[in-house]
C-alpha cells in the first residue's frame, strides 16, 4: 500500500473490497453496493492503485483473489465488523440515569387519563426527566405535528 494519511483514503473502497471479496464478481458486487457496474469497476482499479496489487484475476469462475487480497480479507472483516458496531451500537437506556427532553403530544382524553398520572409516578422515581405535554386538538393536531418538532 503507498503510505497516505488516513484523510486522504476512501473508506468506501475497504466496503467495497469487502463486497468483491465475498462476491467475487464485479456485476453482482455493485448490485450489493448499490452501484452500476462500470462504478464497481472503477472502485476496483481504485482499491488495485491503493493496495498496489491486481487484488484479483479474472477467471472463467469469476475473480479469483491473489494473495494480498486473501491476507486482507480477515483483517478487513474484523474492522468493519468492529466500525459497525462502533456506528450502530448504543448504549441501553437506563431511565435511573437518563437525562433525556421528552416532548409528549396527546388529545386531551389521554392527558386526562393517564398522562400525567404516568409522568408524576415517573418523576418521582426519575428527578432527571424533563418532559412537557402539548395538548392538541383533533383538527389542529395534524398540522401542528408536521410543523413542530415533535419525534414519532
Amino acid at each position: 500500500m503507498t503510505p497516505r494519511n488516513i484523510r486522504q483514503a476512501d473508506l468506501n473502497l475497504l466496503i467495497a473490497l469487502n463486497v468483491l471479496m465475498e462476491e467475487r464478481n464485479v456485476t453482482r458486487a455493485a448490485d450489493r453496493l448499490d452501484l452500476t457496474q462500470s462504478a464497481a469497476s472503477r472502485m476496483l482499479g481504485r482499491l488495485r492503485a491503493t493496495f498496489d496489487d491486481p487484488l484479483f484475476v479474472r477467471t472463467s469462475r469469476g475473480l479469483t483473489p491473489t494473495k494480498r487480497a486473501l491476507d486482507l480479507a480477515g483483517p478487513l472483516r474484523e474492522y468493519l465488523a468492529g466500525l459497525e458496531k462502533l456506528l450502530l451500537e448504543r448504549g441501553d437506556f437506563d431511565p435511573a440515569t437518563a437525562q433525556r427532553r421528552f416532548r409528549i403530544a396527546a388529545i386531551d382524553y389521554v392527558q386526562a387519563t393517564c398522562l400525567h398520572r404516568w409522568l408524576r409516578n415517573y418523576r418521582i422515581k426519575r428527578r432527571k426527566l424533563i418532559s412537557r405535554s402539548v395538548n392538541l386538538r383533533w383538527r389542529a393536531s395534524a398540522i401542528w405535528m408536521a410543523v413542530s418538532s415533535i419525534c414519532y
